[in-house]
């Protein structure tokens, strides 16, 4: 996992399990999911599951199975009554749409960002394209 300040906030950038185990951070945070082919996979599920508590402000969904994803985490977010979490979903936007939404309006200025992005390497360059500063820990 690598983490990185972006535009004052912290960003986290790893894999699916990586975030899972990570498990929320204690202040707001936002979501980004760049979703596989087969979407939603046990994986993504279980991301969704750890991360629909109190404190997410939002979740986006880019890619080929972003709307299948969206509807996952919406039915998740329902059934734990958090309907102050902002759900999206991206399937035709371009990287650079999706971190422009993620950054400037996803969450309100969530302190926290989490990015789970390896099906979609240039998500990952156009965060850290974004301004994204390496940061130890």
């Amino acid at each position: 996992m690598n983490r990185f300040k972006i535009h004052g906030r912290e960003l986290l950038l790893g894999d699916l399990a990586e975030i899972t185990r990570l498990g929320p951070p204690v202040e707001p945070f936002s979501l980004l999911v760049a979703t596989a082919p087969d979407s939603p996979t046990s994986e993504e599920t279980s991301l969704i599951e750890a991360l629909a508590v109190p404190g997410c402000r939002a979740m986006c969904f880019s890619g080929p199975g972003a709307e299948r994803l969206h509807d996952t985490a919406d039915g998740i977010v329902e059934e734990r009554g958090l309907l102050d979490i902002v759900t999206t979903w991206h399937a035709h936007e371009d990287a650079t749409e999706v971190v422009s939404y993620f950054l400037e309006l996803a969450g309100g200025g969530a302190s926290w960002l989490l990015a789970c992005v390896g099906h979609e390497p240039n998500m990952a360059r156009a965060l850290l394209v974004s301004g994204g500063e390496p940061r130890q820990g």
